[in-house]
């Protein structure tokens, strides 16, 4: 058990550190790129729409691409049975982050971090921040 929590901590850590770059949205943001705009605190799926109507698009994951583990760790399973195939990954533990991206006409990636647990009849937990993800 004791192996499990430190794996889970881990991945947890590995999660936080993927989704806030040092110096977040302005160290690689594009010259060119869609509006972004989505604030703190925005509800998931509220946020998704705003995205969408400033011509973000999903970066749709194939399901056999996503790691077991990433499907079933967290929030994952309720976004993605709501279909949002956006997903990259969650963690189970902590402050539950999860984290999605959306691609732009001018070919950016776009990431959003939520955090909060998900819970059935409340609405999905919220953004808390977002960035553009750097070429490598």
């Amino acid at each position: 058990m004791t192996n499990v929590l430190h794996l889970a901590g881990i991945f947890a850590a590995s999660l936080l550190a993927m989704a806030a770059p040092a110096g977040a949205q302005g160290d690689c943001a594009p010259q060119t790129h869609a509006s972004v705009p989505v604030e703190a605190g925005t509800p998931y799926d509220v946020a998704r729409e705003e995205l969408a109507a400033e011509g973000w698009e999903p970066a749709l994951l194939d399901p056999a691409d996503r790691p077991e583990a990433d499907a079933a760790s967290g929030n994952a399973p309720a976004f993605l049975d709501q279909g949002f195939d956006e997903l990259v990954a969650c963690a189970g533990t902590g402050l539950a982050p999860c984290r999605f991206e959306f691609t732009d006409s001018f070919g950016n990636r776009l990431a959003v971090v939520t955090q909060g647990e998900a819970v059935e009849g409340e609405p999905l937990p919220a953004v808390s921040q977002t960035f553009f993800v750097c070429e490598e």
